[in-house]
């Protein structure tokens, strides 16, 4: 039959207005590929994604152990395509670190968080995986090659471990406080890292 735009024929009722773009289905969609029609566009996307920032920094030094790489890209990301495969941790010896990945969509960062505090005085390579089967954006269009960069921890554990929260704002506050008084014979970590291995290496906590 006649499929109506913006009209309905049996009330005599119609949309005043432009429709700029119009997708249609043979099928009901689901919720999430509804989310994912609503930001994709009408024109076919050919470009590919590029990734703006990287925490750390690339030869980054003196990096605490207790930090989430993270990847900042330049568009909306599929989320399915960012997994643990596509973006990795590696220490010197070319091991993958066990880590979780999470993207988020608000601000089109993925986060690589580490299931155990790194090795103090140690290098690390992160790596986001382009090309076939790498990290993609919404339209499928894939990252043109792989991504990677490397960082150092601090060399070794200071005489004092300050314990806070990420989940909580003013978790880490204690950190910048005594930084700004001054003090430096000290590193934080928040409680998800704590270990008996890690606990053993300071004198004070």
């Amino acid at each position: 039959g006649v499929l109506r735009i913006g009209g309905n024929g049996i009330w005599g009722e119609y949309f005043d207005g432009t429709i700029d773009g119009v997708r249609v289905y043979n099928r009901a969609l689901s919720a999430s590929e509804i989310q994912n029609d609503m930001v994709s566009s009408i024109t076919p996307d050919t470009t590919r994604p590029t990734i703006l920032a990287q925490t750390p920094a690339n030869g980054a030094a003196g990096v605490n152990v207790g930090t989430s790489p993270t990847a900042r890209f330049d568009e909306a990301m599929n989320a399915g395509s960012i997994t643990t495969t596509t973006f990795q941790l590696k220490d010197a010896g070319n091991a993958v670190v066990p880590a979780t990945v999470l993207y988020d969509p608000a601000t089109k960062t993925a986060t690589l968080t580490p299931q155990a505090a790194l090795t103090y005085g140690a290098t690390y390579s992160v790596t986001v995986k382009g090309g076939t089967g790498g990290v993609a954006d919404l339209a499928g269009n894939t990252l043109l090659a792989d991504a990677a960069w490397s960082f150092s921890t601090e060399a070794s554990p200071p005489p004092i471990l300050v314990v806070g929260s990420t989940a909580n704002a003013f978790g880490m506050y204690l950190g910048e406080i005594l930084r700004n008084e001054g003090l430096q014979a000290f590193t934080t970590i928040d409680v998800a890292f704590l270990s008996p291995a890690l606990l053993a290496q300071f004198d004070v906590v």
